[in-house]
């Protein structure tokens, strides 16, 4: 989820994006990682994406992201709750910036029970372009044309299938699917763009205790001396409150045994230092990721 604001840890006070991007290039602010919720009651991890790249190689401007958990008496978070329980169905990650591109596919990122499927002649063609939210155009005939969408399952099959497909990225552009793949091999994660990208490599699962499972990637990460192995927490509600049956408890348990897995994750920063001693995913949902077997 995105911030109007943050709390910067350098300042010690709330401030916007594009007051962070100033304070950065003076050097008070050290990091695109040193912000949290504004919010009095938490503390949750919030990155400033494409704070540290110059102004000549950003696609978007710096923006606040949430990629940690709000404490359960965050006023803020509570409000996005209320205002996500309006909404009949998940908001489209694209915006009226992100015109149709011939032979792209866009991401899907709706929940699976929001899932419905759309053919172009369906009687409630019109009507599901109106639910879905999705961007369409018109050519020269004044016929509508729908970017096909794909699921992160989809794209992972696509992908380890060879298939030759172009993904649309929300407001930055379209790239080829073997650049979409990022497979974590020792990288500096200054390096990686602040864009949704698919990370993916061998990892293990783990149960937390009653809290959920850890995911702990085979490879490492590093940012600057720092370099670990790269990791990412599905807690136990998101996946008690989930229909798909590949996340179920009973599977997620059975997942945690001594072979790793080929895990994917959808992200749509890099990922984030904490404490500066781990390198971190932020899962956004299940519908962000997928695991294969070996």
């Amino acid at each position: 989820m995105k911030l109007e604001k943050a709390y910067s840890e350098d300042l010690k006070k709330t401030i916007t994006a594009e007051d962070a991007d100033y304070n950065f290039s003076i050097g008070k602010i050290s990091s695109k990682y040193a912000f949290t919720c504004p919010d009095d009651n938490c503390n949750a991890a919030v990155t400033c994406a494409n704070l540290d790249k110059k102004k000549s190689q950003r696609k978007v401007p710096p923006y606040y992201r949430v990629v940690g958990e709000h404490n359960i008496n965050c006023l803020i978070n509570q409000a996005i709750i209320k205002k996500n329980k309006q909404k009949v169905e998940q908001s489209d990650i694209y915006s009226e910036n992100d015109i149709y591109i011939s032979d792209a596919v866009r991401l899907d990122l709706r929940l699976a029970d929001n899932q419905r499927t759309k053919t172009d002649n369906s009687s409630n063609f019109e009507e599901n372009i109106i639910k879905f939210g999705h961007k369409t155009n018109l050519n020269k005939s004044n016929n509508r044309m729908i970017p096909p969408t794909k699921t992160v399952s989809s794209l992972v099959s696509l992908f380890l299938n060879k298939e030759k497909k172009t993904v649309q990225i929300p407001e930055v552009g379209a790239l080829p699917i073997e650049e979409f793949f990022i497979e974590i091999n020792g990288q500096d994660i200054s390096d990686f763009d602040d864009e949704y990208r698919i990370y993916f490599g061998l990892a293990w699962f783990n149960k937390i205790d009653d809290k959920g499972f850890a995911v702990r990637f085979n490879n490492k990460l590093k940012y600057g001396e720092l370099e670990v192995r790269p990791s990412f927490f599905i807690s136990l509600s998101t996946i008690e409150s989930s229909t798909y049956a590949k996340f179920s408890l009973g599977k997620m348990n059975d997942l945690c045994n001594k072979q790793p897995k080929q895990v994917f994750i959808l992200s749509e920063t890099s990922p984030n230092i904490k404490d500066n001693k781990y390198i971190n995913f932020w899962l956004e949902g299940l519908q962000y990721m997928d695991y294969r077997f070996k």
